[in-house]
């Protein structure tokens, strides 16, 4: 287990407490925790911890058997959110609500005081408390706080992807916790709180009805830019030391079992000692990687002349991306100058012992790695790095690349294939080894379906006649499509839709008139809107012998 990741959960967990997500459950745990025994704060934490970290880590699989779109229930949860606020606002609702519960909360007293026979009082009932609060709770906020964690343990095994995700779970609840503890003191022994626990709860009432009607109609979002890029780090970054070197550097592999370079001659690490290298596995069809180009382009630029050697790895995912042409056409439209190597049996991805696109090892002069970063983000970090090894000093004013994308958002749809080999979502009602397909009465979120004739592969879907049609129920700024003609000689005609309607003011830089002409193997942008959208987009084939492969997302 990586104690390193643990502790950094933690910490990400603790610095929730910032964000405007976390003001709905603070009034809550605090109405909640006034009164009753002492230990009845510590329940209501463990309580709150246990179901947090079990619905958001069986979340996936609970939204997919049941056949619920998350967003739904998100809204849902606003709305029992907001409706306990008003409640509690309103002397008369409280009244009522407590009349027309009292049986309930008979009963639930008495299981608490049977089960608090051997604990002072307050903690059973404040577990069983934790336990609503974060059901309500969770749908709203917690696997959209999470899904960045998640998605980076997404490669762990269950086992220690749960230990991450309950370090992040406990990192959320410690300062609730201190909060929930030193407001119930100050409530008991200041005179004046303690007379006006009316306009107290007022107060908290009016704080939920505020956060949850910023957060159904995006008001953090629009404040604060959530979902977004992150910043580039305002910090002085002094470049006089490594930050976040690994702990152990280690021989760089050897580059081996390369088919082709591309702008370069056939290079060798041992050939490159003195200099500082940075390896970037890469694919031209993967959305991540074309986002972290601009970076990469841009260091080369900056720091090849002083001693900076990066070679582009180019690791296939799919088989049309070993062939040479349709790589050297990518890199001369990307506009990249340094070397790549085409990895096509991933030799050399299998000596560095890699499993992500993208992935960046940063090797220094005497043949080491000594920085590692999987995915994107982190650029100003790796621009330290590089210029800590080339020995150039202070890098005070990093500033991103205008024409950069932005990374994930953790609430949009996640990368989906489309063929047999790792496909999930799929939703048609018949099996998929099928050649005629029918769309489902619903489509729920990250669900994909197809209509027609089709075959379905290992790693693609192939459109057999003239009007084969493939939807999918998406949530995102910008929706991608790997697909290919079967013929590189015969471009195809996609028709795009969104939500049964000509995409028009919203279509994606590949798209004209509703349309995409598919004449290479390749990425294509379908749409793109202005804020994160849910809703169906459909592809329509004009004509057999089109190929796709899998839905990438973005939120530029």
């Amino acid at each position: 287990m990586d104690i390193y990741l643990l502790g950094l959960s933690f910490i990400e967990g603790m610095g929730l407490i910032l964000s405007p997500c976390i003001l709905p459950i603070l009034p809550l745990i605090l109405v909640t925790g006034i009164q009753g025994g002492k230990l009845r704060p510590y329940g209501i934490i463990v309580g709150f911890i246990t179901t947090f970290v079990l619905f958001t880590f069986f979340a996936r699989k609970i939204f997919s058997s049941i056949n619920v779109d998350p967003m739904v229930l998100q809204d849902i949860t606003i709305y029992l959110i907001l409706a306990f606020g008003v409640i509690l606002y309103s002397d008369y609702l409280s009244e009522k609500f407590s009349v027309y519960f009292q049986g309930l909360a008979n009963f639930g007293q008495t299981l608490s005081d049977k089960a608090e026979a051997r604990l002072p009082k307050g903690f059973w009932s404040g577990v069983l408390l934790g336990c609503g609060i974060a059901l309500i709770w969770t749908p709203c906020a917690g696997p959209i706080l999470a899904a960045v964690l998640v998605q980076s343990i997404q490669q762990k095994a269950d086992a220690q992807a749960f230990l991450i995700l309950t370090a992040f779970s406990v990192g959320v609840a410690v300062p609730m916790l201190i909060i929930t503890i030193f407001s119930k003191r100050i409530i008991q022994h200041v005179r004046v709180l303690s007379h006006h626990t009316q306009i107290v709860r007022k107060v908290l009432a009016s704080i939920i009805i505020i956060t949850m009607l910023f957060t159904k109609f995006n008001v953090w979002q629009k404040l604060f830019d959530l979902g977004g890029p992150p910043l580039a780090s305002k910090e002085f970054l002094p470049a006089t030391h490594l930050i976040d070197g690994l702990a152990s550097p280690y021989p760089a592999p050897q580059i081996q079992g390369i088919t082709k370079w591309i702008n370069s001659e056939p290079l060798n690490l041992e050939g490159l000692r003195g200099k500082v290298v940075l390896i970037d596995f890469w694919t031209y069809s993967c959305i991540n990687c074309v986002r972290t180009l601009p970076y990469i382009k841009s260091w080369y630029e900056k720091y090849h002349d002083k001693g900076l050697v990066i070679i582009g790895v180019h690791s296939p995912e799919f088989e049309f991306e070993k062939n040479v042409a349709n790589v050297e056409k990518a890199v001369k439209d990307d506009g990249i100058k340094y070397p790549v190597a085409m990895d096509n049996e991933l030799i050399t991805w299998g000596n560095f012992e890699n499993r992500y696109w993208p992935a960046h090892y940063l090797i220094n002069s005497q043949g080491q790695v000594i920085y590692t970063h999987f995915g994107e983000g982190d650029y100003d970090i790796t621009e330290n790095n590089i210029r800590y090894l080339l020995g150039l000093g202070t890098m005070s004013d990093f500033k991103p690349p205008v024409q950069a994308s932005s990374p994930i958002s953790p609430m949009q749809s996640p990368e989906t294939y489309l063929g047999t080999k790792r496909t999930e979502g799929f939703a048609s009602p018949e099996e998929m080894s099928a050649r005629n397909f029918t769309y489902p009465n619903e489509l729920a979120l990250n669900k994909w379906a197809l209509n027609g004739p089709w075959r379905i592969l290992g790693e693609k879907v192939v459109a057999e006649k003239k009007g084969a049609s493939l939807r999918y129920h998406f949530q995102a700024k910008q929706v991608y499509l790997v697909m290919a003609p079967i013929d590189p000689t015969l471009p195809q005609t996609v028709r795009v839709l969104f939500d049964g309607k000509p995409v028009g003011d919203f279509a994606g830089k590949d798209v004209k008139d509703s349309q995409v002409i598919v004449n290479r193997s390749t990425l294509y942008e379908l749409v793109n809107f202005k804020e994160l959208t849910s809703g169906i987009i459909e592809i329509q084939v004009e004509s057999e012998g089109l190929e796709a492969f899998a839905f990438t997302f973005g939120s530029k």
